[in-house]
């Protein structure tokens, strides 16, 4: 009986340490995200969807400046930019600009304002809005973040986000989509308030 009430009392302990070290986390790479101004990298991303054989790839860079400023261009396969200034967005398709309207790109927003929660800390860990799970994945934190949130559930299932433990910024980001469809995004060459 008493090595049961051990082992009960190891396991609450265990869990009540592995929570305490989850909002530990949660709150440090909070902190470091609210310390960026400027962040400017290059990305590749990898596309798989169940009506493609194999996936897609393509890469560009991307650069945001606090507070609401950014802009994400595809280099290849095809050239493709979109820019965010508050809540304006333009649309860069082969030189030609085209101001989208924020209601009917709802989209958009949405993965500008994920990408924006992982950059600045701002709701990043918002319970309110996701179940959140912090694993140590060796050199990284793999954080993953299912939406509670019907209106975010539509966007996507899942999210998984790298950080390095190095420097507790963002390293790779995988969505899965409402449709089971999955973009990964690996960032490369980050550069933060230069």
């Amino acid at each position: 009986m008493k090595s049961l009430f051990f082992l009960i009392v190891l396991i609450l302990v265990g869990d009540l340490s592995h929570a305490q070290t989850q909002e530990e986390m949660m709150a440090t790479l909070a902190h470091r995200a609210a310390s960026i101004e400027c962040l400017s990298c290059q990305f590749t991303q990898q596309k798989s969807m169940a009506i493609l054989e194999s996936p897609t790839t393509a890469e560009g860079y991307m650069s945001y400046n606090s507070p609401d400023k950014v802009h994400w261009e595809y280099t290849s396969p095809y050239p493709f930019a979109l820019v965010v200034d508050g809540e304006k967005i333009t649309k860069i398709t082969n030189g030609t600009e085209e101001d989208l309207d924020v209601k009917s790109t709802r989209m958009y927003m949405g993965v500008v304002n994920v990408f924006k929660s992982i950059t600045t800390g701002k709701n990043l860990f918002d319970k309110s809005k996701f179940d959140i799970d912090i694993h140590d994945a060796g050199e990284s934190w793999e954080v993953i973040m299912r939406p509670k949130k019907n209106s975010i559930k539509r966007m996507f299932a899942m999210l998984t986000i790298f950080f390095e433990k190095a420097d507790n910024v963002i390293s790779e980001l995988e969505i899965i989509g409402a449709n089971g469809d999955k973009t990964s995004l690996r960032f490369i060459d980050v550069r933060i308030n230069e």
